[in-house]
């Protein structure tokens, strides 16, 4: 028969037993379900990695693409800005040469109104320095110095056609244009009784010293 500590023994031995096999089955379950869940997290690495690689590989063509692209966009910008550059340059230059024709331009009538104005500014002086009396209008016609016209010293003006004077004999003394784009302006004549004036268009006398 077993005494009362055998039974005492046995009986926790066999707690501790049922314990341990408890114990060890709590671990395995454990390491299956840690296992299982890294299993199951690698698959849906693996899924994701899998995903990425397809994306880039679908990607890959498009980037280099788009890199390609980009580059010849760079490029035709440079280009194009060259060219705009080149242009605008060509535009200034040849605004400034127009300016520069202008100002030439603009110089030159200048200059002619200057010299025109002085030769009237001389004109005036002249007229006002050696003017005897007033001017005088005659029709177009023929006319008799000394008997028309005193004899004296005349600037003849205002005309525009032809003027002629012959002497009491018949020689020819004046034969000018006055006025037009062939004629002259103005001329100056000492006329002497007997001489005879045609003209072919009315004219101005101005005695003059």
């Amino acid at each position: 028969m077993k005494n009362k500590y055998n039974m005492f023994v046995d009986k926790h031995y066999k707690k501790l037993v049922i314990g341990l096999i408890i114990g060890v089955l709590m671990g395995l379950i454990m390491h299956v379900l840690i296992i299982s869940n890294h299993l199951q997290t690698n698959r849906e690495l693996s899924s994701l990695l899998k995903d990425r690689r397809e994306t880039i590989a679908v990607m890959e063509p498009k980037i280099k693409s788009l890199e390609s692209e980009n580059k010849t966009l760079k490029e035709t910008n440079l280009e194009l800005s060259k060219e705009e550059i080149q242009k605008e340059i060509e535009s200034k230059i040849t605004k400034l040469k127009d300016e520069e024709s202008e100002l030439s331009l603009n110089k030159k009538s200048l200059s002619d109104d200057i010299k025109s104005l002085e030769n009237d500014k001389k004109r005036l002086e002249g007229d006002i320095i050696k003017s005897k009396g007033a001017p005088k209008h005659y029709p177009a016609g023929k006319l008799t110095v000394g008997k028309d016209i005193d004899p004296g010293r005349y600037k003849i003006y205002n005309g525009s056609s032809n003027y002629i004077v012959r002497d009491s004999f018949g020689g020819l003394q004046v034969n000018i244009i006055l006025g037009g784009r062939l004629g002259v302006d103005e001329y100056i004549n000492t006329f002497v009784e007997g001489d005879e004036i045609e003209a072919r268009s009315s004219f101005s006398l101005l005695p003059i010293q």
